[in-house]
């Protein structure tokens, strides 16, 4: 067995992290002669991997050369090229700079010497394509402090040194490195294509800070890295990329699988805050039972420019009483001020393969069902005076052979056939199909010196491995600055979303029907693929019955049935920001700022005539002589439509400001209000609906109960009684946060925030909570005293704070339950809560240590960081003393949830980052390891509570052990006589399951693991070589344990069926290689349940998954002046590719073992085109 730390220490070796140095000199070949000075260099900068900082200007100065083919040694080329120039060059950190000859160090040294204050440096940057960069971090080199280039792309440094070294970095692009001096010029920076880009600014949706400035936990996903993912869902791209950030379902979309940095709360919101251009996100509303959940499916990710998630209080707080489970702020792409006309075009197409079926192992084959069934005949379960239910078809024929209508022959012939049957692979040929999913994008970007723009459109069209089953998309954005004078800055944005479904699948769990399931014997269509009839709701006599002459056709085809029936769901999302900047007093800058949104869906349900189900309901309600309570005709059922609207408004105030060269201030106070609300109105239903006119009937008295066939009554179906939901959130929020920087070396920053809401406390002071952050980052490498020439950086992070987390299912007011109460049709009210007016947020407080590195010239960096979080105030159940009004029963569940538990988290976050080979060839890699363990610390343990509450997932918290313990109940093996489970009672062997069962205590099960893995992360290495690229994502986890399904003895007659069948128990000494009891002729669920929730199933969930592998072909027009494009890549993508290593000898996929598939693999291609 394979320990877990041997796993880990394979995992962090995966990626070598060996180095290798420039001791070699680089060479650089010619095909042909050169003379251009730009051309060379260009070259150079190709085959060595090293960059250039110069002037075009200076550039142009340069004497025309003439360089023979051959291959020169790089060195000399540069010496060759630049003698008699008036320019030199000089090499530092694979970066040649090309200067003027004059411009030297010793120069700026002299003039330092005679001028005892430093000089004020101020430059423009440009992208490539003449573009201002906004954003970029200028720093003196070795420091910490620096400067933001603004809108225009400017930037000022006060107090420099003069013989200082000015760098310039900026994310997706080569880091530049010059000479101070007052007028740096117009630097150009260029897009990197193969190195790992130094993360520099954090982005919390209120404020921008370089790293360097940064005491919180954060984790920055640039452009390039979210590309780098194929799925139409924003949230499924960043699996496997952001340290502490952990998906409990594999592959999920929904953003309440998402764990940031562990678990923090019993009962309350688990999910992430989502934070989309600095507003909270909180989605379209599907349903009214979830009041936390947020679909991101609206968002595309073509129009992301960035994620940051952040993860500790000093990082988040700013958002006050959302942050406790940390925050995911998504950055749209804008147009920049000054930069030129683009035009980008990118597709995608992703293929699914169909999945396998048979993978699933709660089933069997259709030999051993029809042998189950043939004893269940013999026992006479099938009697023919039932002559209503639904039987297996085979146990039709049965019934014919006895009566004499088919004879043996003819039995034996059907036998024959149904053995050779299994209805999977009708499913998969007549109801499945491989799935696509295209994506188009069109977005175009420009600006002048006041204005920029970006306006985009993005299409999606998929169908999943479901025939029947498709989905659109359309996304349309316009964002635009404008800058009416120098000091003021205006934006409006707006994002248009609009989606449409269709679900039209026939699964397999929908072919069933009645009290029998789909047989595997069942047949979709004969041998010509004519669609054939399948067993539903009503036994086959019964329905040929002379009695039923004159009802409508009582027989379900499934091939037919998806053509007549019409079920879509549509969306629209409309978002709209505005803020405006204005800039005074030098160091000042007011923000106001406004967020609108509103999303509603709908749905809809159209059965045509000859469906099963207007057929099906038109003979249940036709009387014996024979008149019609439902007209036949169409039916058209329009679902409930739900509808969210939020509104977001804050006003802010920055102060940033620099006192000479040691000591550096930023600071920001605002206020912000938000309101989110969320409701549902009534659906409609017609009858005998004309769709041609649009009409229908809806005159019926659904109060009434009609006799039905085959026997009972019932109501008409109605969309009665009405449900009718609606939530308001209201948020009243103060904030504000300061850094302070000393001498490039010591930052100490705070953040405090005060949130009120409409759900808690009766009295205003109950009503908010402050919330608040203090923290500190050393910058140990800035020190006089540290010399140690390979580590370049060295920086000591501590931090500490208070985040809060809502429960929106309690609140100080009374919560009643208006209904319909049958079968009199009389409103009445239930209550739920009897209101909780000491009711307050819950609170978390972390502390998160941690030290960020960089060594042997930044070839490896990472960061390595601990933390602990401590939650309070958690909503729990509680005992309510008499005296309350509160008893243990009734309909008030609720009012026992109060703030009173306690739990605690702690973990570590690893993130290593290598540059393992440079040059023409490129390997890096990036490493991610993360431990996570909770712990409740304080919870009401209720004594009176059924062992199945404990045992069952997610079970009753208890205090001392970790939210997501599974117990389990003892397991002591198969008796080597019967094969049957050995049980103790009081340590006496017992047979009686009831008993045992019984005997059980909270005490006497075992602690079997943990449900959600402790320790998870992934191995990623990105290969280049000139125009291509490679990359491969490794994930894995460990630690978590799950139970897996099987089938106790007689469960066969009792319709379960499982695999493990043929694993029982048969002969004395199969005990020693099975758990799996033997066979029994009578099913006893006492004995089942207590072998399903056994130590017997408990699996180890440990696993190595190759998640995706991704390949490039890049064009660039700067490398080919040619090309009739500014860039073109051409990519593919290999995804799910399974398994390379699991902990359990059973085979099954811990991800998708309660599943009926494995997710298949897919396959995609894309094209992105610049212009």
């Amino acid at each position: 067995m394979v320990s877990r730390s041997k796993i880990a220490a394979f995992l962090l070796l995966y990626a070598p992290l060996t180095f290798q140095m420039d001791a070699m000199a680089q060479k650089i070949r010619f095909t042909a002669l050169q003379t251009k000075p730009s051309e060379i260099f260009k070259e150079i900068k190709k085959q060595s991997g090293y960059g250039f900082v110069y002037s075009n200007e200076d550039i142009k100065r340069l004497k025309v050369v003439n360089l023979p083919a051959g291959e020169y040694d790089m060195h000399a080329l540069l010496d060759q090229m630049m003698h008699n120039q008036p320019l030199k060059y000089s090499i530092s950190d694979k970066l040649i700079t090309i200067e003027h000859k004059a411009t030297t160090v010793a120069k700026w040294k002299a003039a330092a010497n005679a001028i005892q204050e430093g000089i004020e440096v101020k430059g423009r940057i440009l992208d490539d394509k003449g573009g201002f960069v906004k954003g970029a971090t200028v720093q003196v080199k070795g420091s910490s402090g620096g400067a933001l280039s603004d809108e225009n792309g400017y930037f000022t440094l006060t107090n420099v040194s003069s013989e200082s070294i000015i760098r310039i970095t900026y994310l997706g692009h080569q880091p530049v490195e010059a000479v101070a001096r007052p007028q740096m010029g117009t630097i150009t920076l260029f897009p990197s294509d193969q190195a790992i880009e130094e993360v520099n600014v954090m982005n919390t949706g209120y404020y921008q800070a370089p790293r360097e400035r940064a005491t919180g936990s954060f984790v920055h996903i640039d452009n390039k890295t979210i590309e780098r993912g194929t799925s139409p869902d924003i949230l499924q791209r960043l699996e496997g990329m952001v340290s502490g950030m952990q998906f409990t379902k594999a592959g999920s979309s929904n953003i309440e699988d998402v764990r940031v940095r562990g678990l923090s709360t019993l009962e309350g919101n688990q999910r992430p805050l989502i934070v989309v251009d600095n507003f909270p996100y909180e989605g379209n509303m599907y349903n009214t039972n979830d009041s936390y959940g947020v679909d991101l499916s609206f968002i595309n990710p073509s129009d992301v420019e960035s994620i940051t998630v952040l993860k500790d209080a000093a990082a988040a707080s700013i958002w006050g009483a959302r942050a406790a489970n940390g925050v995911i702020v998504i950055t749209t792409k804008k147009g920049k001020l000054g930069q030129a006309n683009r035009v980008n075009f990118s597709y995608r197409s992703t293929f699914d393969e169909k999945p396998d079926l048979l993978e699933n192992r709660r089933r069997l084959p259709s030999s051993v069902i029809m042998d189950v069934e043939k004893v269940q005949f013999g026992r006479g379960k099938y009697s023919s005076t039932l002559v209503q239910n639904a039987i297996p078809e085979y146990a039709e024929w049965l019934f014919k052979h006895k009566n004499g209508t088919i004879t043996d022959a003819e039995l034996a012939q059907i036998e024959e056939r149904f053995r050779n049957t299994e209805v999977r692979d009708d499913v998969s040929k007549y109801l499945m199909q491989t799935g696509i999913t295209q994506q188009y994008n069109l977005d175009f970007s420009g600006g002048a010196s006041s204005y920029a723009y970006y306006l985009a459109a993005g299409y999606n069209k998929a169908r999943t491995n479901w025939i029947g089953e498709e989905s659109q998309r359309l996304n349309v954005s316009t964002q635009h600055t404008f800058q009416p004078v120098k000091d003021l800055m205006i934006s409006a944005r707006i994002d248009y979303t609009q989606t449409k479904s269709q679900n039209n699948a026939l699964k397999m769990d929908m072919l069933g029907g009645g009290t029998v399931g789909l047989s595997p014997y069942a047949r979709l269509a004969d041998e010509y693929g004519n669609p054939l009839s399948i067993i539903k709701d009503y036994r086959q006599s019964y329905k040929d019955d002379p009695i039923n002459t004159g009802l409508l056709d009582w027989n379900y085809y499934p091939l037919l049935e998806r053509g007549l029936i019409d079920n879509r769901g549509r969306g629209k999302e409309i978002r709209f920001n505005v803020e405006a900047n204005y800039t005074f007093l030098k160091h000042f800058k007011a923000s106001v700022s406004y967020n609108h949104g509103t999303g509603d869906n709908d749905s809809e349900r159209y059965y045509d005539k000859e469906s099963y189900y207007v057929r099906n309901l038109v003979n249940r309600f036709t009387d014996d002589k024979m008149n019609r309570v439902i007209p036949y005709g169409d039916i058209r059922l329009l679902g409930t439509p739900f509808v969210s609207k939020f509104n977001n408004a804050r006003g802010t105030l920055y102060y940033n400001q620099n006192f000479n060269s040691n000591h550096k201030i930023n600071a920001l106070a605002g206020v912000e209000v938000n309101s989110s609300t969320r409701y549902s109105t009534a659906g409609h239903l017609f009858y005998n609906y004309n769709k041609d006119i649009g009409q229908g009937e809806s005159h019926f008295d659904f109060k009434k109960s009609y006799n039905t066939r085959p026997d009972g009554s019932t109501l008409i179906p109605s969309i009665y009684p009405i449900n009718l939901s609606h939530f308001t959130d209201r948020f009243l929020s103060y904030f504000a946060n300061a850094s302070y920087e000393y001498s490039n070396r010591y930052v100490l920053s705070s953040s405090l925030r005060w949130d009120a809401s409409n759900l808690y406390g009766v009295k205003t002071n109950q009503k908010g909570i402050p919330l608040w952050s203090v923290g500190g980052a050393w910058h140990i490498h800035n020190e006089t005293i540290f010399n140690v020439d390979w580590i370049s950086q060295l920086t000591a992070r501590l931090t500490y704070g208070k985040a809060g987390n809502t429960f929106k299912d309690v609140s100080h007011f009374p919560l009643l339950q208006f209904n319909i109460k049958q079968p009199n049709f009389e409103n009445q009210a239930t209550v739920r809560s009897a209101g909780n007016p000491t009711l307050r947020w819950e609170t978390v407080s972390t502390t998160n240590a941690a030290v960020d590195f960089a060594m042997l010239s930044n070839r490896l960096n990472g960061s390595f960081e601990f933390y602990v979080k401590s939650a309070k105030d958690l909503i729990g159940k509680d005992f309510m003393a008499p005296s309350t009004g509160i008893i243990t029963g009734g309909t008030a569940l609720a009012s026992s949830l109060v703030n009173y538990a306690a739990m605690r988290t702690r973990g570590i976050d690893l993130t290593l980052n290598s540059k393992n080979l440079v040059g023409d060839f490129t390997w890096n890699s990036t490493v991610l390891f993360s431990i996570t363990k909770n712990k409740i610390t304080n919870v009401y343990t209720n004594p009176t509570a059924r062992i199945y509450d404990y045992y069952n997932t997610p079970p009753a918290p208890v205090e001392g052990v970790s939210r997501d313990l599974i117990y389990s109940i003892p397991w002591n093996g198969l008796d080597g006589d019967t094969g049957m489970p050995i049980m103790y009672i009081n340590g006496e062997r017992s047979t009686n399951n009831l008993a045992f069962h019984n005997s059980l205590r909270l005490e006497s099960l075992n602690k079997a693991g943990v449900a959600v893995d402790p320790y998870f992360g992934s191995v990623r290495n990105d290969f280049s070589y000139k125009n291509f690229d490679l990359s491969f994502l490794i994930t894995w986890k460990s630690g978590s344990v799950f139970r897996r399904s099987s089938m106790y003895s007689g469960a066969e007659y009792n319709g379960i069926y499982h695999m493990d069948y043929f694993k029982r128990w048969q002969k004395p000494g199969d005990e020693e290689f099975t758990n799996v009891p033997a066979y029994a002729e009578v099913y006893d669920a006492n004995g089942s349940t207590n072998y399903s929730f056994s130590d017997a199933l408990i699996t180890r969930g440990d696993l190595v998954r190759l998640k995706d592998i991704t390949f490039g072909y890049t064009l660039r027009k700067s490398r080919i002046p040619k090309l009739p494009f500014q860039s073109m890549r051409i990519t593919g993508n290999v995804a799910n590719l399974g398994l390379l290593w699991k902990a359990n000898k059973e085979g099954l996929d811990p991800d998708y073992h309660a599943d009926d598939f494995v997710i298949p693999r897919s396959y995609n291609l894309g094209l992105q085109l610049s212009l």
